[in-house]
């Protein structure tokens, strides 16, 4: 039983699989003080709903919605759906516990298979319904409606909090709020989370009055505000609108901002309450520990996160003592080892503090953070971190044109960004990285030679992320565009990184044209998928040698998938993470083949000749069609 059902709410879908540490933490706030919390996670249930054998054949067949737009078959969701059915036991162990995170299996699939799902429109377009937003709202209330969560029906419960972390998550969770109110009527429905932290007053408002299922919304640190809140609830004197950091209808029905108050000290933290039950169904759980709120830099003008917590400091941090502390309980009790230090950035001196914590206590974890570029960084600091169980850094390095990085106000130059990386990397430190092709006032030969600069420390990244640029209106930039050679008006129809429309400013940059700005981010998008392959272990093989009679073969029938297409065929390799096009006669060819073991002279029989069997022997090598078989 318990006082407060704390929900996270669907579609994160590069989350699938991860435990939000929201829950736990607001949970672990609540319990030391008096009230007890259960927590849902409807993010993997909604996971977990998509791969069920009956929806991937629908979705594979490009019917995702019981009415409304059908998806094409050669679309990546359709393709994700079909290459998932063949390899959804991948996702689990023989024990049935989920890996949909792991790099190395077909989980990402999920990302692309969740996509239709995807609303991100202004809050007045999500009330009003219409056209392909009704059809994914009807969606996702089908799907509570099966979700099977008791806590919804716990008799005890006086107050659903709803975290909404990502844009994509507020459509689905005022779907929820309604759903809730339904089901509920005597339970009370808060939403919170850094979505609603960013939104400006009067889109506060005009959620409150479209959406009456939600009684109150908190701004930025949620603990204090959420503990007052379940203390009315359960009292029966409901005043949210005097609560700090809540808005709220007030007695008139006319929406209160209550005035803003600090949150409180990390140092007053409880450990994370990581419940056992979401624990148990995952194969490799990561937990999240909270290192700071806010930035120790705080300056980058094109950032919304140093805007997520109100009254209170810019920065707070724990002491590294404090987070060992926490990482050696949080593995006693849960069995986890590996972490994620949840922090903007992770500083140079409490790295190495933490490094040699860990290192000193005998603590076998692995554990990983998003970090900036700073000179501070040594390579003692990076031989530390790795010796510390340091798996990856993500780093956002955006660009290598100093001109811009200034602008921006970037700590790092191109040559401090090299520096960085070269250092990590020597350290055996993977490093995630993420870049903004486009960043205000960016020129199409600026952004072309940043990235021959990347292509030569192509060596030190592990992965990268490409993000177009969006000005928000929550960011230094949205407030004064022009100072950053943007103007208003013009912008792109739809959002890019932050995937938040609500949040959204329209702004033209004439730095590059559309046709220069699409051309970059293709080109760095290219890069991308380069590194990624690569450094996934699905770098394009060499051609295997033009004879090799003795050996037989096979199709790889479960990494690929081949659909036909508007000229020839579509195929695309789930295990190199690449798609390709080809002549109608692969299909044919592959299906003729498939399911049998077969030799290179056997091929070129049913390729037409040993020369035309040759050169495409080679091309289905490449895209990974054939492997070697085992002799019958």
């Amino acid at each position: 039983m318990a006082d407060v059902c704390l929900i996270f709410p669907p579609t994160v879908s590069s989350g699938f699989g991860r435990y939000y540490p929201a829950s736990a933490v607001l949970a672990a706030w609540l319990a030391e003080h008096g009230v007890s919390a259960s927590q849902v996670d409807l993010n993997t249930a909604l996971a977990l709903d998509l791969i069920t054998p009956a929806f991937l054949a629908e979705a594979g067949a490009g019917g995702f919605f019981a009415e409304g737009p059908r998806i094409a078959t050669t679309a990546m969701p359709a393709v994700a759906a079909r290459l998932l059915a063949k390899n959804r036991a991948r996702l689990f162990d023989s024990a049935g516990r989920h890996d949909f995170a792991n790099p190395d299996g077909p989980g990402f699939l999920l990302h692309e298979l969740a996509k239709p799902l995807n609303i991100d429109c202004a809050i007045d377009a999500i009330a009003a319904r219409h056209g392909p937003v009704a059809s994914q709202l009807a969606f996702y209330e089908a799907f509570y409606a099966r979700v099977p969560a008791v806590e919804f029906a716990d008799p005890e419960v006086v107050l659903f909090g709803l975290t909404i972390a990502m844009g994509p998550q507020l459509a689905p969770a005022l779907a929820l709020a309604g759903h809730l109110r339904r089901l509920r009527p005597d339970v009370r429905i808060v939403c919170g989370g850094p979505v609603l932290s960013l939104l400006a007053e009067q889109d506060l408002a005009l959620l409150l009055e479209s959406f009456p299922a939600v009684d109150a919304v908190v701004r930025f640190d949620g603990e204090d505000p959420l503990l007052a809140l379940a203390r009315q609830a359960q009292s029966g004197d409901w005043r949210p609108a005097e609560v700090p950091n809540a808005s709220a209808r007030g007695r008139d029905g006319a929406v209160v901002h209550a005035p803003l108050k600090a949150g409180p000290s990390l140092r007053q933290l409880p450990p994370a309450a990581y419940d056992p039950a979401l624990l148990r169904d995952m194969q490799a759980p990561e937990l999240g520990i909270v290192q700071s709120r806010g930035c120790y830099w705080g300056e980058c003008t094109y950032c919304d996160f140093v805007e997520l917590y109100g009254a209170s400091h810019a920065f707070r941090a724990r002491t590294a003592d404090a987070v060992v502390d926490e990482i050696e309980q949080q593995k006693k009790a849960t069995g986890a080892d590996h972490f994620t230090l949840i922090t903007e950035a992770i500083a140079p001196g409490f790295s190495l503090r933490f490094a040699k914590l860990l290192v000193e206590r005998g603590l076998e974890v692995r554990w990983n953070s998003f970090a900036m570029v700073d000179h501070r960084f040594t390579p003692d600091h990076f031989d530390w971190m790795a010796r510390s169980g340091c798996d990856h850094l993500v780093i956002g390095l955006e660009t290598m044109t100093d001109r811009v990085l200034h602008l921006v106000r970037k700590a790092a130059t191109q040559a401090s960004n090299l520096a960085f990386l070269e250092g990590a990397a020597a350290a055996g430190i993977k490093l995630y990285v993420n870049l903004i092709p486009d960043l205000p006032s960016t020129t199409h030969a600026e952004a072309m030679a940043a990235l021959d600069v990347l292509r030569g420390v192509q060596h030190c990244l592990a992965n990268v992320t490409v993000f177009p640029f969006e000005a928000t209106r929550s960011s230094e930039v949205g407030r004064d565009p022009g100072a950053f050679g943007l103007t208003l008006g013009g912008g792109a129809a739809t959002t890019g990184q932050a995937e938040f429309t609500a949040n959204h400013l329209g702004a033209c940059d004439m730095a590059m044209t559309d046709t220069e700005r699409r051309a970059a981010i293709s080109a760095y998008r290219a890069f991308a998928a380069e590194v990624n392959a690569a450094r996934a272990g699905e770098a394009v093989r060499r051609a295997l040698p033009a004879r090799t009679p003795e050996r037989l073969f096979r199709v790889a029938e479960a990494d690929i998938d081949i659909a036909v297409a508007d000229e020839g065929v579509q195929l695309f390799n789930w295990r190199k993470h690449r798609g390709w096009s080809g002549p109608r006669g692969i299909l044919a060819l592959t299906t003729r083949l498939n399911g049998a073991a077969f030799d290179q002279r056997a091929f070129f029989d049913l390729a037409g000749g040993e020369e035309v069997g040759t050169a495409l022997w080679q091309a289905l090598v490449r895209m990974g069609v054939l492997e070697p078989a085992v002799a019958p």
